[in-house]
């Protein structure tokens, strides 16, 4: 029987309010700083929790690019060798002018031309992504190690250090961009054409064709901005750091979309959230200082994100077979 609406709810109001991965994640997070709360008062407090937000913007950057092109229904495992790459070509356009401004055009355009280069294998070659930016991931992490000779490189301007050192209300300026930038994808993707057609691009690709979506324009754009903040994230590590290692960005592949998957983002596109990606990143990072600051090992550690996320996605399978898509 269908629900009768009454003040703008509907009269079953109780069944129909349906929970959301990201009110799941603030839950769980919820019960789990509790949880290390209890394990060990020292964890929960205002230093702890900021820096959690600390040691999630690198990763978390990088999520917001993979969430958005998950959601067209494609991901990147170069991130992390991009990242590397990026700024280490930055850092070595920095050294050689002392421009730190120079240094992180070249870092951005770096990254956006392999993200371009993804977007041509995979669009126009039709690989699949999850080969094609493996083997783009393997380019860019022979070459950072090939230019550097695997040495780190430094010292860097100034101005560069300066920013990555600084710490308004405790926190970096990594944390600052994680969130800005976090909050203008999530406007973007749910209040724009831009926003809307990708994520039907993900969902229905064909249907999205018919409708006059341009679903390889779509695509594209999502390929280039996954790449651009891949190695935005590498020049805010670099900037925190004081120096750019060719063996940055190690897993954050895996991290991202481990990020993104366990803040509901679909691993087969076109459903999910930036908010709910940014829900993930926390949750994770959570989780993974919480069993640090009780001694358990980074083994340990790993293999609970492990499981987390084999729950996600058989959550998102579910899901979808709820729906008939599967």
């Amino acid at each position: 029987m269908t629900a009768h609406v009454s003040d703008g709810f509907p009269l079953d109001w109780r069944g129909s309010l349906h929970r959301t991965p990201e009110s799941d994640l603030i839950i769980a997070g919820s019960v789990l700083l509790i949880l290390f709360a209890l394990l060990n008062s020292s964890y929960v407090n205002p230093n702890s929790l900021a820096q959690v937000l600390v040691g999630s913007a690198f990763i978390g950057v990088i999520t917001l690019g993979q969430a958005w092109l998950l959601l067209t229904g494609e991901f990147d495992l170069s991130v992390g060798s991009v990242a590397a790459f990026s700024s280490v070509v930055g850092a070595l356009a920095m050294r050689s002018t002392d421009s730190a401004l120079l240094g992180v055009a070249v870092c951005l355009a770096v990254g956006a031309a392999f993200g371009a280069l993804n977007a041509f294998t995979v669009l126009i070659l039709g690989l699949p992504s999850f080969i094609a930016t493996i083997g783009t991931g393997f380019i860019a992490a022979g070459l950072a190690v090939f230019i550097t000779n695997g040495d780190p490189v430094y010292p860097l301007p100034a101005a560069l250090t300066d920013l990555g050192l600084a710490a308004p209300l405790g926190l970096s300026l990594g944390v600052f961009i994680f969130l800005i930038l976090g909050a203008a994808l999530n406007f973007l993707s749910r209040n724009t054409r831009l926003g809307r057609e990708s994520i039907a691009v993900g969902g229905e690709p064909t249907t999205a064709r018919i409708a006059g979506i341009r679903v390889l324009q779509r695509k594209t754009i999502a390929f280039l901005m996954c790449s651009s903040l891949a190695a935005l994230a590498g020049m805010v590590q670099v900037a925190a750091q004081g120096t750019a290692v060719p063996q940055l960005g190690t897993n954050a592949e895996l991290a991202s979309v481990a990020a993104a998957v366990v803040g509901g983002v679909s691993i087969f596109g076109g459903s999910g959230s930036i908010t709910g990606a940014i829900c993930g990143v926390l949750f994770l990072k959570i989780l993974t200082t919480g069993l640090a600051s009780t001694g358990v090992s980074t083994s340990w550690q790993t293999f609970s994100v492990g499981i987390v996320l084999i729950i996600a996605i058989a959550l998102d399978v579910a899901r979808r077979r709820r729906k008939g898509l599967s």
